[in-house]
């Protein structure tokens, strides 16, 4: 178990596959000084409501891969579970791949178009946990200023508004058109919280303002996960895998 130990930031994370439902799903487990599941890593088993000292407690997270896609669902065991971004991390520490991957949300093919049809942005505003930041693979200067804060700051959420203040005005048309281009930059980047001012003219020159909340366009689906059966048996594993593959018949083509 060891080999699948390795450090994503500097915090130890375990991946393993899962066989249900005759397919193979990978849950990822991240370390924790307290949590709900602990980790027997002699049994290679994910324990619920395990208190053995002896095995280190962990945060899960579950993903599930869609047929014929590189696409998969996610379910986070709880707030500090693994994200996405970890996962990606994770792939690449393990060598899965001749060549590093990068993994983010699926975007809505509206929001997709509302912002590549932009003629400028007036604003984008991220925050982003340290995970976050230490796994994107972008080199945008909007990451390298948050991966410098945390160098300096230590696990911190990270927060940051490029804008151009006050109305709209032509001479300054560069900035804003820049500012478009970093919101582009990150798109299908996992954040705690993204929104962007988009701006467009029409024919006569008037601007039009348009507040996009770019977490809020991602493709999710809520769904309830179970933690035990009516016997009192844990299937948090189960439940979650049941819910995503649930999730993908709801949405359908938009994830294709």
């Amino acid at each position: 178990m060891t080999a699948r130990e390795h450090d994503v930031g500097t915090v130890p994370h375990w991946g393993k596959t899962y066989p249900y439902l005759d397919k193979d799903h990978f849950i990822l487990a991240r370390s924790r000084e307290e949590g709900v599941p602990s980790f027997d890593m002699q049994n290679d088993e994910i324990i619920d409501n395990e208190t053995d000292i002896q095995r280190p407690w962990v945060e899960i997270s579950v993903a599930s891969f869609i047929p014929g896609t590189n696409k998969f669902g996610f379910v986070l065991g709880s707030q500090a579970s693994p994200r996405a971004t970890s996962m990606g991390a994770w792939i690449n520490a393990h060598k899965v791949f001749d060549r590093p991957i990068s993994v983010g949300p699926v975007i809505s093919k509206d929001i997709l178009a509302k912002i590549n049809g932009a003629a400028q942005a007036k604003l984008v505003h991220v925050k982003l946990s340290r995970d976050q930041i230490w796994n994107a693979s972008r080199s945008s200067g909007l990451f390298s200023a948050a991966q410098a804060i945390t160098d300096e700051h230590g696990d911190v959420e990270v927060e940051l508004i490029i804008k151009v203040s006050g109305r709209v005005k032509r001479d300054h048309d560069d900035e804003r058109i820049q500012i478009l281009e970093t919101t582009r930059g990150v798109l299908g980047t996992e954040f705690e919280f993204a929104m962007a001012e988009l701006v467009n003219f029409d024919q006569e020159g008037k601007y039009e303002i348009d507040p996009v909340n770019l977490l809020q366009n991602h493709i999710t689906k809520k769904m309830d996960v179970s933690v035990t059966d009516s016997e009192g048996n844990p299937i948090r594993i189960q439940s979650a895998v049941t819910a995503i593959l649930r999730a993908v018949d709801l949405l359908g083509d938009e994830l294709r």
